[in-house]
């Protein structure tokens, strides 16, 4: 049995895992949606007979309470059912505490905030925790986890004795390897550590239509109409009046953090069955594995697809701006439509240059071959363009198959 865990989306490095004989793959929860695992990579990975375990982190190291426990659980929860993880399966639960690790003297304090774990789950999903060796003997001598996963740190409080007891699930071996481009982790372990496979089908019923309808040339067809609609002054101002609404039932004034409602409108208006969206990463996933749009490397973008500029910095993780190509002027120089300059198209480039986050990669409707010439309704506006921003974290108005959210 070969156990790895990898924190981004493995639907395609899932060759990559099976030739190196991985059985079976940990995939994170997170209110990161470039972290989290997604409904239809999870199929993909069942589908290819590896299973999955799930462990949820956001930074590792949460405050201590009952109810930060609740809110942990809760988030979950709700991923776990999108996902289509079985009941009476394990969520592990991060506590790191980098760069030292707990002590004894938090025991307590994890306590209370397992226990708001508990509450949540109640007993639908087991608990499992990933830390260091005095928090796992501590909640395993208490009956408050199921299973344990044993960080890699092995300087950390109690970590080498835990290993030494075999007491652990999981345990983390190496950490950041290289395969082929796909960061991984190593880890050893017991013959069941709460692991499980899902049979999520990919259809995606938003709007009466189907992955598999979709994959016969669909989207690609609609591309044209999307240049057409992207670069009318007229039909642009419209869409960004749809995305004014959008952002304003969550409580936003337009365009601020704007781009990912105003491109899924773009698309919507093409006939692209896409969900309403506001996370830029969000939509760049659905586009990506729901709707199977390819990944085009910089330089090799074309009009009608679809930029997405990514911040490197920890404090900003995700995409901070997405848009559609109308024209390329090179390999740098775009015109593009977004939120960011109203009723028209704008100049913007890769590089980043005017002080832009550059574009990390484009996604592409597959099937499509476009080479179309710059259209009538260009502006180039180098002054007053609305700055990119980081949309991780706003309220989604629909689920991945296009139903409305649940409002608390």
């Amino acid at each position: 049995m070969s156990v790895v865990d990898v924190s981004t989306n493995v639907s395609d490095g899932i060759g990559i895992l099976k030739s190196r004989g991985v059985t079976i793959l940990g995939r994170y929860y997170s209110s990161r949606s470039w972290k989290r695992l997604t409904k239809y990579e999870a199929k993909l990975v069942s589908e290819n007979g590896l299973k999955l375990f799930t462990v949820f982190e956001d930074d590792g190291d949460p405050e201590l309470t009952e109810d930060q426990g609740v809110h942990h659980a809760q988030m979950a929860l709700a991923q776990a059912q999108q996902v289509g993880q079985p009941k009476g399966s394990a969520i592990y639960f991060a506590l790191e505490h980098l760069p030292h690790g707990y002590n004894a003297s938090h025991i307590e304090g994890v306590v209370r905030y397992v226990a708001g774990l508990r509450s949540v789950l109640n007993g639908h999903y087991k608990v499992g925790v990933y830390s260091d060796g005095v928090i796992c003997a501590a909640l395993l001598d208490r009956h408050l986890a199921e299973f344990t996963w044993l960080s890699a740190s092995t300087s950390f409080p109690g970590t080498k004795d835990f290993y030494a007891s075999d007491r652990w699930s999981v345990a983390q071996r190496k950490v950041d390897l290289d395969w082929d481009g796909l960061s991984v982790d190593t880890n050893e372990a017991k013959n069941e550590i709460g692991a499980f496979s899902t049979g999520v089908t990919p259809e995606h019923p938003a709007m009466g239509m189907t992955l598999s309808a979709d994959r016969n040339g669909g989207d690609a067809a609609r591309i044209p109409e999307l240049i057409k609609i992207g670069s009318a002054p007229e039909s642009i101002r419209k869409v960004q009046g749809l995305a004014k609404k959008t952002m304003a039932g969550i409580g936003y004034v337009y365009p601020r953090k704007s781009c990912a409602a105003t491109l899924s409108h773009f698309l919507r208006e093409a006939g692209i069955d896409i969900p309403v969206t506001t996370g830029a990463q969000n939509l760049a996933d659905r586009l990506r594995n729901i709707r199977r749009w390819s990944r085009i490397a910089n330089g090799g973008q074309q009009p009608g697809d679809v930029g997405v500029c990514f911040s490197h910095s920890d404090d900003v993780p995700g995409a901070d701006h997405i848009y559609l190509v109308i024209s390329c002027q090179g390999d740098d120089e775009l015109t593009i439509a977004d939120n960011q300059v109203q009723g028209a198209t704008h100049t913007r480039y890769v590089s980043g240059k005017g002080n832009k986050t550059p574009t990390e990669y484009f996604l592409r409707a597959s099937g499509s071959t476009l080479r179309l010439q710059p259209t009538a309704g260009e502006v180039e506006v180098d002054e007053g363009i609305w700055p990119d921003e980081a949309t991780e974290g706003l309220p989604e108005p629909f689920m991945d198959d296009g139903t409305p959210r649940a409002v608390d």
